[in-house]
């Protein structure tokens, strides 16, 4: 029955209900009789909100509104009595450790007394009652509300704390690790390029630089320590028709502020190979030249190439010239042979120019000959 009542209790509001207020502790009166009701309010005001109730279904509505410091419960009451009152705030989850004061002016008997406690009041007090000692029981209560309120504040504090901490926390290691990994993408994309970063002090020697990529020992075949640890081992090996040229350009670096400079460079197996080198000065807050931040890039290969499309370029070039040549020259042995084969045909095989006019047939022959190869060479070109 106590249940059926709580239940129907909870989605059942007072009628009157009125915002309650945070921060002090909050007493619930209930008592049929209006005059009690003022008495009592005014003997505990000091003590929290006091909050009046004429029934026990009244009670019971505000007892689903807010948590109580201590209930002052008159016992006699119409409807639900103050026993069944405190029986079904003690069937409730939430206000089962809830203080409970009987107050009565009727039932003294000794088997009612016993009755209350048995409900679970923490006392049975009997009017009329002195307000100093009322108030002293009640400020007992009070007092340990508002100090369990403010544990529970604290607590909840705590827990945001916590949780913000936690959350804080959770995206600086999301972060980090998003951090990490495109570092080590960015580490793999340079070790894939034949592509060198370095850096080092401005006017500083190349060779013994602050900084060196690993990428170095692919490129040139000496280890990035080689580079740190020996002064003058890139301008040494610098290309001797290249290297006035380039030396130059670094020298200038602090002035133009950047740098392009191709040359090439003798690697650790003694072969030279082609190198791009690009260089920016960086500057600090006042302006004055900080530091050198450059890359150099192998283009061998690509020196490779555009060699031979020059070297096809000039064959190409050659094949048309030789073609026009051999094309006119051909025209002009066409008439030469003409002539000369109709010339032996006139002449006596015995007389003596006979002779040479084949010798001249031959010769003409053969340039003609040739003539076909040098049209032949422009045709593959």
């Amino acid at each position: 029955m106590s249940g059926e009542s709580d239940k129907n209790s909870e989605v059942a509001p007072a009628a009157d209900a009125r915002p309650l207020g945070e921060g002090r502790a909050r007493i619930l009166v209930v008592d049929d009789d209006p005059r009690n009701l003022f008495a009592i309010e005014k003997v505990l005001e000091d003590l929290g909100e006091i909050v009046a109730a004429t029934s026990g279904e009244e009670a019971l509505k505000w007892m689903l509104r807010a948590d109580f410091a201590v209930v002052l419960l008159d016992v006699f009451m119409p409807g639900l009595n103050g026993y069944d009152t405190a029986a079904l705030i003690r069937g409730r989850h939430r206000s089962r450790h809830t203080p409970i004061i009987f107050l009565t002016a009727v039932s003294r008997d000794p088997g009612d007394i016993s009755r209350g406690y048995a409900m679970g009041a923490v006392d049975y007090v009997l009017k009329p009652v002195d307000p100093l000692i009322l108030k002293s029981k009640v400020a007992v209560f009070a007092e340990l509300f508002a100090k369990t309120q403010e544990v529970q504040r604290q607590a909840e504090h705590e827990r945001r704390l916590l949780e913000e901490n936690l959350r804080v926390r959770t995206e600086k290691l999301h972060a980090e690790e998003a951090l990490r990994r495109a570092e080590e993408r960015q580490a793999l994309i340079v070790r894939s390029l034949p592509l060198v970063l370095y850096a080092g002090e401005v006017g500083g020697e190349r060779g013994s630089p602050l900084f060196i990529s690993e990428s170095v020992k692919a490129i040139c075949g000496y280890s990035p320590e080689a580079f740190l640890t020996t002064p003058g081992l890139w301008s040494s090996r610098i290309h001797p028709e290249d290297r006035n040229r380039v030396l130059q350009e670094f020298a200038q670096l602090p002035e133009t502020g950047v740098l392009a400079s191709e040359y090439r460079w003798r690697c650790a197996d003694d072969k030279y190979r082609f190198f791009i080198d690009q260089a920016v000065l960086v500057r600090d807050e006042e302006g004055k030249p900080k530091e050198v931040f450059g890359t150099f890039l192998d283009v061998t290969d690509r020196k490779s190439l555009e060699l031979q499309l020059v070297h096809a370029q000039k064959m190409e070039a050659l094949g048309r010239m030789t073609g026009g040549v051999a094309h006119d020259f051909n025209n002009m042995l066409t008439i030469v042979l003409g002539n000369l084969d109709r010339l032996r045909r006139m002449i006596d095989p015995a007389d003596k120019a006979a002779k040479r006019v084949e010798m001249a047939l031959h010769g003409a022959q053969r340039c003609a000959e040739l003539t076909r190869q040098m049209l032949a060479f422009a045709r593959r070109q």
